[in-house]
């Protein structure tokens, strides 16, 4: 038979060596008998193995276990009679394996946040697959900072990381190759979240309304009775435009009304928001108050008599409805400069000033975010 190994090799270790090989014969004796090839060692390093893939396999694929220069040979016999069996070598120079070098790791820029925001953390670690088999690990922390920070997946490379208070925090991202470790550190400068006032009146017709027990509904009424008038009614007031962030914090929130007439009797008023993201202004069709769904969150309210007509003053202001206008602008579907209706039913009766009746006396949502 004839035999090709091909080029001698340089590889470098763990890389195992492929080995392409060419074997043809003639056909003789008649009949042919069958081509017997085997790879072995003829010289290598005298700590040195070879292991081959396949030792009778014409192609296939030898591993070293260390450096040095190693000679392999195929040979190649048709029938085992003379002539002898012929071969051919192959020299692989075989480097040893780089040192392990530490992962590489960077940080972009963080750029500032404001409280509640998180920041986001973008990192990169590169390694070089040493030691093997690979074993890296990425991990972020805290190397300070006056404050807790809780990051969203400590062993991400990218993540994000919000604070419990102002400052300015330095984190770090390590990363660990099985055998060395390396990081890069990052700060994060986390500034207070900023206070917002919105105020917003009703500002037309249809946006404040009553609806009677029969659910019959008035909308151009000259005053509110809250909510007694021959009998308790629901109350409804829409105000457009509320200019709050998705997820802001609720500080305070009101409504502020003015004194139109002035019984004194004790009342009792539930005050809620309709659970949706911004809802339509009211109808004159039955029901088109109470049909409405309502927070879970609500506040009670207990107003003092109202004296004096013409006054706005603290009793005619409800207590702190924050929780309410909260759930509200945490809904998934909540937009800044959409519509709040707030929905109030009870009973008892304390009479404020309608849009119809005076327009720059009705009432009034003020409303303290922090975003």
């Amino acid at each position: 038979p004839s035999v090709a190994v091909g080029p001698d090799q340089t590889i470098t270790l763990p890389a195992m060596a492929t080995l392409d090989a060419t074997v043809t014969d003639d056909g003789l004796p008649n009949p042919p008998g069958t081509v017997i090839t085997t790879w072995s060692t003829v010289s290598g390093p005298p700590s040195g193995t070879v292991t081959f893939g396949n030792t009778s396999a014409v192609d296939t694929t030898a591993s070293f276990s260390t450096a040095g220069t190693y000679v392999l040979r195929l040979s190649a016999d048709d029938d085992g009679s003379e002539p002898p069996a012929t071969s051919d070598d192959v020299t692989i120079t075989v480097n040893p394996e780089p040192p392990n070098q530490a992962p590489t790791v960077s940080i972009s820029a963080v750029q500032p946040v404001t409280l509640p925001a998180a920041a986001s953390l973008d990192g990169t670690v590169t390694d070089d697959g040493l030691p093997s088999p690979p074993a890296l690990t990425s991990t972020w922390a805290k190397v300070s900072g006056p404050g807790t920070v809780i990051f969203a997946d400590a062993s991400a490379v990218d993540t994000t990381a919000s604070f419990s208070s102002t400052g300015s925090y330095r984190l770090r991202l390590t990363a660990h190759d099985g055998d060395l470790p390396s990081s890069a550190d990052a700060t994060v400068e986390v500034l207070p979240a900023t206070d917002v006032t919105i105020e917003i009146r009703v500002s037309a017709s249809a946006d404040d309304a009553e609806e009677r027990t029969s659910g019959s509904v008035k909308l151009t009424s000259s005053d509110l009775e809250l909510v007694y008038d021959k009998s308790d009614q629901t109350v409804g007031l829409r105000f457009t435009g509320a200019e709050i962030p998705n997820g802001a914090t609720i500080l305070e929130a009101f409504i502020q009304f003015q004194v139109d007439e002035t019984p004194s009797g004790t009342t009792f008023l539930t005050i809620q928001a309709q659970a949706a993201d911004s809802p339509a202004t009211f109808s004159g069709s039955s029901g088109s108050i109470s049909s409405r769904a309502t927070t879970t969150a609500q506040v009670s309210w207990s107003p003092p008599p109202w004296p004096t007509k013409g006054v706005a003053g603290p009793d005619e202001r409800t207590p702190n409805i924050g929780s309410v206008i909260q759930e509200v602008v945490n809904r998934n579907g909540w937009a800044s400069g959409n519509s709040l209706v707030i929905i109030i039913t009870g009973t008892g009766e304390r009479v404020a000033e309608s849009y119809d009746g005076v327009p720059n006396a009705a009432a009034l949502l003020h409303v303290e975010y922090a975003y």
